[in-house]
């Protein structure tokens, strides 16, 4: 048994392993550089304020939660809550059924307040401050995952080169 396999595994696996880290980490940057040329144009919203009853609330991620409100008209209305919009101050599962006043552009929300008391404080001042923070957490997103890919790639490739030192026999 040569150097290229040890215990049923090929060592050339890890070349084209890297090659395709490599191909789309590269695939990734070409998004990224279209992205980041390609800035959103930040258009003022005007706030909005609904008030109701907080029905219920999904499981929250780290990246967004939602929430259902029944307005005083009886009409539903889902929000959204992103972290580059807003801050927690007290957990939202524990007031459902409490009365609650949402600041928002569109659905998203900046603010909120559950009978008098803030539960989500505004991360911005503006809407297009908020969709500035909101887009610029993507990249970032982004540039994380291409740099990790990078690694990955990298790894593999320093494993290829290391066990092929010898030669193949």
């Amino acid at each position: 048994m040569g150097l290229s396999c040890v215990n049923g595994l090929r060592f050339r696996n890890f070349l084209w392993s890297a090659f395709g880290c490599f191909a789309v980490a590269l695939l990734l940057m070409g998004f990224w550089f279209f992205v980041s040329l390609n800035k959103p144009s930040l258009v003022e919203e005007s706030l909005l304020t609904t008030r109701g009853v907080f029905l219920a609330v999904s499981s929250n991620t780290q990246y967004s939660s939602t929430f259902i409100v029944k307005e005083d008209s009886g009409l539903l209305v889902k929000f959204l809550v992103l972290p580059s919009y807003v801050k927690f101050r007290l957990p939202l599962e524990t007031n459902i059924g409490k009365g609650i006043e949402v600041e928002h552009y569109g659905r998203l929300v900046v603010g909120c307040s559950v009978d008098g008391v803030k539960v989500c404080v505004s991360n911005c001042l503006s809407a297009s401050e908020c969709s500035a923070k909101a887009y610029n957490a993507k990249i970032a997103t982004l540039r994380r995952m291409i740099i990790t890919l990078l690694f990955v790639g990298i790894v593999f490739l320093l494993i290829f080169i290391c066990k092929n030192k010898g030669g193949e026999r």
